[in-house]
C-alpha cells in the first residue's frame, strides 16, 4: 500500500467522523435520526472500523496511538448525552429511529450542556490527533511507509 493510499483511507475515516459528529449534534438538537447516529462503541463507527481495521497498519506510530483516548471519550460522552436526553420509540429497523426529547430539569440541562461541550472538545482533540498522524505519514518516505 502506498503512502497516498494510506492518506486517502485516513482522510476518508476523518470525513466519516465529521459526518458522524454532525449527525450526533443533530440528534442532540431533537432531530430524527437513523441507526448510524445512535450511540455505538468506539470500535463500531465508521472511523473505528478504519482505526481498528486497516488503520492498525500504523499502530507502531505514536501519533496513531494518541487517537484512541479522545475517540473513546467521544463515544462515552455521546452515550451519556443520549441517555440523558432521549428515549427510543419501539420501531423495527430499517424504519427511522425517532428520538424524542425528554423534558429536562434545570440541573439536567446544565449537565447536558456540559456534556455537549465535552463531546465537541473530544472531537476537536480527535481531529487534532488525526492531523498529527496525517503529518507523520506525509513526512515519512515511501520506504518508511512500506516498512510499517
Amino acid at each position: 500500500m502506498t503512502k497516498e493510499d494510506i492518506l486517502t483511507q485516513l482522510r476518508e475515516a476523518k470525513t466519516a467522523h465529521v459526518q458522524w459528529l454532525s449527525g450526533a449534534l443533530a440528534l442532540v438538537s431533537g432531530a430524527a435520526t437513523e441507526r448510524a447516529h445512535v450511540p455505538v462503541q468506539h470500535t463500531q463507527c465508521a472511523f473505528g472500523h478504519w482505526y481498528y481495521g486497516g488503520g492498525t497498519r500504523l499502530s507502531t506510530l505514536s501519533a496513531y496511538k494518541a487517537i484512541e483516548v479522545p475517540h473513546e471519550d467521544l463515544h462515552h460522552t455521546y452515550a451519556e448525552i443520549y441517555q440523558t436526553l432521549f428515549i427510543e420509540q419501539r420501531r423495527p429497523w430499517p424504519l427511522r429511529l425517532i428520538a424524542r426529547r425528554l423534558p429536562l430539569k434545570l440541573n439536567q440541562s446544565t449537565q447536558t450542556d456540559a456534556l455537549i461541550e465535552r463531546l465537541i472538545a473530544a472531537s476537536k482533540r480527535l481531529l487534532e490527533s488525526i492531523g498529527v498522524l496525517e503529518q507523520a505519514i506525509m513526512s515519512a518516505s515511501e520506504e518508511e511507509i512500506q516498512a510499517l
